[in-house]
């Protein structure tokens, strides 16, 4: 699952970016959504959150839907909702950094209106 995200995580990566995703909930500095289907099953999420650019404060979008669940369109319909939750709150634009060889994520962003604008090397 986290191929395109930089590869595998120790315990302790794990345990840091569960940490984020649990205070990432105040829509000035970012929401986490849970998608959840009927009768209750936590299938995806989507959000946006700062993120530091070379000193700067930048907004980054992002997705993750569990493998049995891929290609419904689970990330297609609740990504332009996420960036839109975004703009409401930040008036800001958001940006996602999927692997450029990640097709179905780049679909996404794309449907999301977010563009192209170049490979980003990231941690």
């Amino acid at each position: 699952m986290t191929a395109d995200l930089g590869g595998p995580e120790t315990a302790d990566q794990i345990e840091r970016r569960h940490e984020c995703y649990l205070a990432t909930n105040d829509p000035a500095t970012g929401l986490l959504f849970a998608i959840v289907l009927p009768p209750g099953t936590a299938v995806a999420s989507v959000g946006y959150w700062e993120r530091d650019e070379d000193g700067e404060t930048a907004w980054e979008t992002g997705w993750f839907v569990l493998p049995e669940y891929q290609g419904r369109g689970i990330a297609t319909a609740a990504t332009p909702l996420a960036v839109e939750a975004a703009w409401t709150a930040i008036a800001r634009p958001v940006h996602a950094y999927p692997n450029l060889e990640n097709v179905a994520s780049n679909t996404i962003a794309q449907n999301a209106g977010l563009r192209l604008i170049g490979p980003w090397e990231l941690e």
